[in-house]
């Protein structure tokens, strides 16, 4: 990266990594360094009781279930996990819209959330 250096987007000829000068040009140089530990990432059980109430809920109320998987942090979500939760995390909307610069939400979402949601606490209150 460092020998092409120019090649990187910048925001104009003036931050373009490159410093011209009456003696030799100034180039400028990428590093990369890790300041601290990195996150532990999570991955949600799906073999727990608590699944396969969402699984079957989600089932009832749209139809059909499409699990699908995104890298992100949740340190919290994390330690719950660690501490013997069972924790599930669900998105109910547009992944396309979902912190897009018109993030937006559609109110049939939110009810078929909370048909979803009462289903699965109805589920696991029987187990």
């Amino acid at each position: 990266m460092n020998e092409n250096i120019t090649s990187l987007p910048s925001l104009g000829p003036a931050s373009a990594y490159l410093v011209s000068s009456e003696d030799l040009p100034i180039r400028g140089k990428l590093e990369l360094e890790w300041i601290g530990e990195g996150e532990n990432g999570i991955a949600v059980k799906l073999e727990t009781e608590g699944n396969k109430a969402l699984t079957e809920a989600t089932k009832d109320v749209l139809g059909s279930v499409v699990p699908y998987s995104i890298t992100g942090s949740l340190p919290l979500v994390r330690y719950l996990q660690d501490n013997d939760f069972d924790v599930q995390l669900v998105g109910y909307g547009k992944s396309s819209k979902y912190h897009a610069d018109n993030e937006a939400a559609d109110l049939k979402d939110f009810k078929q959330a909370i048909k979803i949601l009462a289903r699965v606490m109805a589920r696991l209150e029987t187990e």
